[in-house]
């Protein structure tokens, strides 16, 4: 598993339009919780994974109404009217278009998402269930979550449409569900005093593993690159960090 490049130039125009836009401090709030969230990026650490990605969702959600009011030109009672606010409701003009934003514009109408991530987050905040009841709710939602929260903050920022594209497609999915470190130890046997292709000052190995469980060990395939007579004699596998 290797991490992805930073593309130094594109990431430059990101911050630089946070810090021009409107909603610079909602922005940094989300991309913070986003941050947070990314740091419980494990098995067994969804719950606060999911937790920290719908605090993001609650940071961008006025940013994101008033985003699209700004884009429409309309006022935001005009907006309430489109998405049917009630004059005589229980919730006031502010509280409704938070609440609508929220599903509308950040998990882009998908209710199912929605409602499982503020169940867990609403239940393992106030401690309404157990952890043990939330775990399940939580891995079904992290991804979904995340790649709904990361698109939300892209659609506030005033970037250039190659700049846009290469976030929004080649990092469009959230690496997960989650973390897996595994440690392969093995010894390289061949005939020869060099063991590396030609061409390549040290040998290279290809790592292919595949697992149905995510929090059983994967079976692991590794194979020397470039050479037939090179045989790859694995010693054992090892987790840094059990569940």
């Amino acid at each position: 598993m290797t991490s992805r490049f930073v593309d130094v130039p594109r990431t430059a125009a990101l911050i630089g339009a946070v810090e021009t836009s409107k909603e610079k401090h909602r922005l940094i709030r989300a991309i913070s919780q986003y941050s947070e969230a990314l740091k419980s990026w494990r098995p067994g650490a969804e719950l606060l994974a999911v937790s920290h990605l719908f605090m993001g969702v609650e940071s961008l959600k006025k940013a994101a109404w008033r985003h699209l009011v700004s884009a429409q030109g309309i006022s935001a009672r005009q907006l309430g009217a489109q998405w049917g606010f009630d004059e005589n409701g229980r919730m006031n003009l502010d509280t409704f278009l938070d609440a609508e934003a929220r599903v509308r514009l950040i998990f882009s109408a998908n209710q199912e998402c929605h409602q499982l991530a503020k169940y867990v987050s609403d239940h393992f905040e106030h401690g309404f269930s157990n952890a043990g009841e939330l775990h399940t709710k939580a891995r079904n939602c992290v991804i979904p979550t995340a790649r709904h929260l990361r698109e939300a903050i892209f659609s506030l920022l005033s970037l250039e449409m190659d700049t846009l594209h290469v976030f929004t497609s080649d990092y469009a999915e959230p690496r997960g569900p989650a973390r897996l470190e595994q440690y392969f130890f093995a010894e390289l046997m061949g005939g020869g005093e060099k063991l590396a292709a030609e061409g390549s000052e040290y040998p290279i190995c290809l790592w292919r593993s595949s697992f149905d469980d995510q929090f059983n060990h994967p079976e692991v395939s590794v194979q020397a690159k470039e050479r037939n007579d090179v045989e790859l004699r694995s010693r054992s596998i090892r987790d840094p960090h059990p569940i």
